[in-house]
């Protein structure tokens, strides 16, 4: 271990036993050039990479800023200033955290007295860049630590990251030092970064995972009617909620934020001592780090989470991870599991709450490859051309006058970028002069006066989404942030939505927040944040297709699956693909995985479009594709769709799909040919794609929807092993679905996903029969007052009157609500008892209603109505 200077052996040894097996490398290796540092959470990374370089600031006292600290969210940048700054306070170093929430006054001090250490994000890197004052002292860089590099790698942030370290290394000779967690494909990752060495563990770190399925119990059966939920979601809360009362400290992973949500508001509407809370990425910065802290000083049990707790944020120690339901890929499971036993010397603990059988199975399957280390590939986008217009023109405003032979080696130096030919390094700068970014001579470009602009708003390569704050009527302050989409398309005055884990009612809805206040409605709708669906690999869902008869040892219920797949007349496998054809609907049982089974769906709803002119509707998960085609329409495209004509084919097909026209905008406007606020409305999207088709930006939007969709590659293998029988294609005509064809990845990590309506429902329904109202006989006059329910189905009185109204009727309303209940007698009760629906609504409610189950779902729709109209209505 190189030796260091004494003042941090010192701290070290106050403030570790002893250096881990990662920490005793890095500090020999740091100082040697680039680096990958790759090990699970909990073996000390940061420090591995830090105490060698504050060793050198110590004896050197280099001018500031001399390291640059990037992680890839600013939570995390807080999480690290924290833990760094003990260091640097210890040592006299300054340090200062730089992120899109610093304020101008702590900007204005790191102007004029630079720390030593700045900790900022890749998209803060690209704003100091071209700045005149910091800009300038990142010239004094010898060090740049990238935290987190497998979040970065498969996402354009990366490629973004790599083109402004580029930039960098013209004004400063740096050190690049990478730490990740456990990565499928090092190699790659450490080439991305220029490391010459990669420091790992000489072994693979053990995990205790198991696969549990909780069954339904009388209790539960009996909880689940009180709340108006499925007997399995109930069970598996109940398991939930013993596993947090058991151990000290548990965090609950879900795979959306929608699931976070419901999840959450599920369990407290079960246990409401409950000590949970929740955690993602659209609430609040305060919500999220009241929520941190609460659960790092143990006032609360429990968190349930996403991917935002993913990282190695600072929450204090953990005993145990529950996955809720398959976790969908071997990296996020050792991910998220190795946050708990968080040290080298505790072995991490999980268990997976699954779903049905196939779930379960899913979920043994990545536990078991997860225990063997055998993750998931890395994949890198390719070149991304929307990044590299935003880069030449941040280039151009960092330095002048730039030669083109100078940018175009600069950045083709970037790992991403290896493979950028002139051509297309042209065609990007063309289209930048066209938009009057740059001006383009023969052999140098330079920028204009719109590059500024254009500049400072594209910093971000993160789809561009207007989002609405959520505020507290009552208090004032804000509790989280929506979409606008799931705004515009779900919410109204008067909805009841769920964010926080607790539902909220609509008051107002403004261009800027959606005003609400507490509900206590439980029936509500979750917001549901669209693009969040973790795709299975194909390593993964051949594995589950092999495994139906031998489920994994992890799996608790082993024997449920081998039961049930007893019962299969037929198992696809990788060389064998069945087809499934009832009226109306084909099933294709091919266990490829998301992004091979997208692409072949894609590839026949295409050729099924231009070649026979159908429409086809499609469902798509890793083990299956559901279309609205005959069998031998489907047979005949995999047999006479050319391979190499496929993505000619898609992209023709794709151009005019809502997604290709979502991510056409958000490119176009890393081009400048849109800007940020653009109304969308006003544009004509359609129009403008066409005009752009031969273009830089149609090329990108293209390529985007390919490598975050699907697997061209993969489907181009599968249809060539198709068509030279290396794959067998088999039909099965069938008067129903299989058993194996029930299944839906996508649906099995939703509560009561296979009938929601059925949950709404059942408690509108007990809410109508529960409600008190009063019955005034307008022969007597004597009033009666009771539930919807205790009533009699025909309702008399024992002066022998038969027409009866609710006191507070007058006049025509009083009279008509008499004979409504003289004629439907309860159903007549049950309508009336719906919020808003009087007299007039209560007719045409029970003048359509076959049955009280029709009933019940008018009266829902008419409480919609009346809460999204009620405001406009005269007094």
């Amino acid at each position: 271990m190189r030796k260091l200077h004494p003042k941090v052996e010192r701290l070290f040894k106050d403030r570790f036993p002893n250096p881990t097996e990662i920490q005793e490398k890095a500090f020999s290796s740091v100082s040697s050039g680039n680096i990958l540092i790759t090990a699970p959470t909990g073996y000390g990374k940061t420090e591995a990479a830090m105490i060698p370089i504050l060793s050198e600031i110590v004896e050197r006292n280099p001018p500031s800023i001399t390291l640059l600290y990037i992680t890839p969210l600013r939570a995390l940048n807080r999480d690290i200033f924290d833990r760094v700054f003990w260091w640097a306070e210890k040592l006299g170093m300054s340090i200062a955290i730089r992120h899109g929430d610093t304020s101008q006054s702590d900007r204005a001090k790191q102007s004029k007295n630079p720390p030593k250490i700045l900790v900022t994000t890749p998209e803060t890197l690209q704003s100091i860049l071209p700045a005149k004052k910091m800009g300038g002292y990142l010239a004094n860089v010898k060090w740049v630590v990238i935290d987190e590099l497998h979040e970065l790698l498969e996402s354009k942030r990366g490629s973004q990251l790599a083109l402004a370290l580029r930039r960098l290394a013209l004004r400063a000779n740096f050190k690049v030092i990478a730490l990740s967690a456990t990565i499928g494909d090092p190699k790659l990752a450490a080439d991305f970064v220029g490391a010459g060495s990669i420091i790992r563990l000489e072994k693979q770190r053990k995990m205790d995972v198991t696969v549990e399925s909780p069954k339904p119990d009388k209790g539960d059966r009996s909880v689940a009617v009180r709340l108006g939920l499925h007997p399995s979601t109930v069970a598996r809360l109940r398991r939930i909620h013993e596993l947090v009362e058991e151990q000290g400290s548990v965090l609950t992973f879900v795979n959306t934020r929608s699931m976070a949500e419901l999840l959450s508001s599920r369990y407290v509407a079960w246990d409401k001592t409950h000590k949970i809370s929740v955690h993602h990425s659209s609430l609040s910065r305060d919500v999220r780090v009241l929520a941190e802290k609460k659960f790092k000083d143990g006032r609360i049990k429990g968190l349930i989470a996403t991917s935002s707790l993913e990282l190695g944020i600072d929450i204090g120690s953990i005993d145990l991870v529950i996955q809720y339901m398959s976790p969908r890929q071997v990296t996020r499971l050792v991910q998220r599991v190795g946050r708990s036993g968080h040290s080298a010397t505790r072995v991490p603990k999980g268990v997976i709450i699954s779903g049905n059988e196939e779930d379960a199975l899913e979920a043994g399957v990545i536990a078991n490859l997860a225990k063997k280390g055998k993750l998931e590939p890395v994949t890198i986008p390719p070149k991304p051309l929307d990044v590299l217009a935003h880069q030449l023109v941040g280039l151009s405003l960092d330095i002048g006058r730039v030669k083109l032979d100078t940018a175009y080696n600069l950045f083709k130096a970037a790992y991403p970028y290896r493979n950028l030919e002139w051509d297309e390094f042209m065609s990007v700068l063309k289209a930048l002069d066209n938009e009057r970014l740059v001006w383009l001579n023969k052999d140098d470009y330079r920028a204009r006066r719109n590059a500024f602009p254009y500049y400072f708003s594209n910093l971000s390569t993160i789809p561009d989404e207007r989002k609405l704050w959520v505020k507290n009527r009552l208090t004032g302050k804000n509790v989280g942030v929506l979409d606008d989409i799931f705004v515009s398309d779900n919410l109204y005055i008067g909805a009841v939505f769920i964010t926080r884990g607790a539902p909220w009612r609509v008051i107002d809805i403004t261009e800027k927040e959606v005003l609400v206040e507490p509900s206590s409605d439980f029936t509500a709708a979750i917001p549901d944040w669209i693009g969040e669906e973790i795709p299975v690999s194909k390593q993964v869902a051949n594995e589950v297709s092999a495994k139906w008869k031998d489920p994994p040892r992890e799996i608790v219920d082993r024997k449920s699956i081998v039961k049930l797949s007893s019962k299969f007349q037929f198992i696809p496998s990788p060389t064998s693909i069945y087809i499934e054809e009832v009226p109306g609907t084909t099933v294709i049982h091919c266990p490829y995985g998301t992004k091979i089974n997208e692409t072949i769906a894609e590839i026949i709803a295409g050729y099924s479009s231009l070649i026979h002119g159908r429409t086809v509707i499609k469902r798509v998960d890793a083990y299956r594709i559901s279309l609205n085609l005959r069998a031998d329409m489907v047979v005949s495209t995999l047999n006479e769709v050319n391979p190499d004509n496929i993505v000619y084919m898609l992209s023709s097909y794709l151009s005019r799909s809502s997604s290709f026209k979502s991510r056409f905008i958000n490119v176009a406007k890393r081009f400048g040919l849109l800007s940020r606020n653009v109304d969308y409305a006003r544009v004509g999207i359609s129009k403008l794609v066409s005009a752009m088709v031969d273009s830089p930006i149609y090329e990108e939007a293209t390529k985007e929807v390919f490598f975050d969709k699907m697997d061209l590659p993969g489907a181009t293998r599968l249809i060539k092993d198709i068509q030279s029988g290396r794959v067998s294609v088999s039909v099965i005509k069938r008067k129903r679905l299989s058993e194996l064809a029930g299944f839906t990845s996508s649906s099995s990590s939703l509560v009561l996903a296979e009938r929601p309506m059925e949950e709404i429902y059942d408690m509108v329904l007990d809410r109508l029969e529960n409600t008190f109202i009063g019955l005034e006989c307008l022969n007597c006059g004597k009033m009666m007052y009771r539930r919807v329910k205790d009533y009699p189905d025909r309702i008399t009185c024992k002066c022998g009157g038969k027409m009866f109204s609710p006191p507070e009727y007058k006049g025509k309303e009083r009279l008509k609500a008499a004979n409504l209940i003289s004629q439907y007698g309860k159903l007549a009760l049950l309508a009336l008892a719906g919020r808003g629906v009087g007299p007039n609504t209560a007719a045409r409610i029970l003048s359509r209603a076959r049955d009280k189950e029709r009933l019940v779902k008018l009266v829902i729709e008419a409480e919609r109505n009346f809460a999204r109209t009620h405001r406009f209505w005269k007094p």
